[in-house]
């Protein structure tokens, strides 16, 4: 097995987890609006928790006090009026480091917002340990189209030239631990299996010109 990296990364063009559409507005006839989610996989890190040294002849017990759960970094406010938070659920990939092939199903607690336990490990006798957990860390990418009667469109920004991009970042706080003798350091690269994007961006609408029911829907999003 190779040497554990510190941190480890997803190159940008291939970073495809989950991507999924779904019908926000309906309007039979006129016009219907959909919101396309990408959920992006950026790497993960092994967080440094906490180091014990054992120099007693028996095991000892050590109790530490950490968080798990889906964590927002940035774009807290799309997570919370585009529902962001319930695409996570169930989210799965496979990965790759170097020969290493490894699957990863989160768990409904790992998904659920973040969450602080307490945790007991045990220090072998005669040993000094590192604890680490591990931490996954996402960009969600949402965008819009708009189904006229004409043709499928892809929603402009509210202000400027553009789609409308709603972006935030976050990180799982996963259940996930090991033990090492020395302290982890240094990055590596991950391949993953990515998926097909749901759809794809086509001719731009401006917002403003966008059906008014359409634009008041974006706006209480958080447009």
């Amino acid at each position: 097995m190779a040497l554990r990296c510190a941190k480890y990364q997803v190159a940008p063009d291939r970073d495809l987890i989950r991507s999924k559409k779904r019908e926000v507005f309906s309007m039979p006839g006129s016009h219907t609006l959909y919101k396309i989610v990408d959920i992006h996989y950026l790497g993960y890190d092994w967080v440094l928790l906490c180091s014990w040294e054992n120099a007693s002849d028996i095991p000892r017990k050590e109790k530490v006090t950490t968080n798990s759960g889906l964590r927002v970094k940035s774009g807290e406010q799309f997570f919370q009026s585009l529902e962001v938070t319930s695409e996570y659920k169930g989210l799965e990939f496979s990965c790759k480091a170097e020969a290493e092939l490894s699957h990863k199903s989160f768990t409904e607690r790992e998904t659920t917002l973040s969450r602080q336990f307490e945790e007991e490990f045990e220090v072998a006798a005669h040993t000094s340990i590192f604890l680490y957990q591990k931490v996954y860390h996402f960009r969600t990418d949402v965008w819009f189209q708009l189904n006229l009667p004409d043709r499928l469109y892809t929603v402009g920004r509210p202000q400027g030239d553009g789609i409308a991009l709603c972006q935030s970042e976050a990180s799982i706080e996963s259940e996930e631990f090991i033990q090492e003798k020395k302290e982890l350091t240094g990055m590596r690269m991950l391949e993953i299996e990515t998926v097909e994007r749901a759809d794809v961006e086509g001719k731009v609408r401006r917002f403003d010109e966008c059906p008014e029911p359409c634009q008041s829907m974006l706006r209480k999003m958080g447009l």
